[in-house]
């Protein structure tokens, strides 16, 4: 049975969630970068490095909640007409 939603709402669903993750993917990789260039011990280097192991999860969070989102508001705009 073919897919109720066109493929290409899907490919913009799939193009928001691959942003989304390789955004998160540079920003843990330039917060290591940053607090690897700082001297061990650094308070900053420390909160760096606790940021970089949080982001993953914020970021699945976030590719968890665009289709849910986009859902609705296709819910929404089918309401409305």
């Amino acid at each position: 049975m073919p897919s109720p939603v066109p493929l290409s709402f899907n490919f913009v669903l799939f193009v928001a969630i691959a942003a989304l993750t390789g955004l998160a993917m540079s920003l843990v990789v330039g917060l290591l970068i940053v607090a690897a260039l700082l001297p061990r011990g650094h308070p900053a280097a420390d909160r760096l490095r606790q940021i970089a192991g949080e982001l993953p999860r914020f970021a699945l969070a976030g590719a968890i909640w665009i289709p849910a989102v986009a859902f609705v508001g296709v819910i929404a705009f089918f309401a409305l007409v």
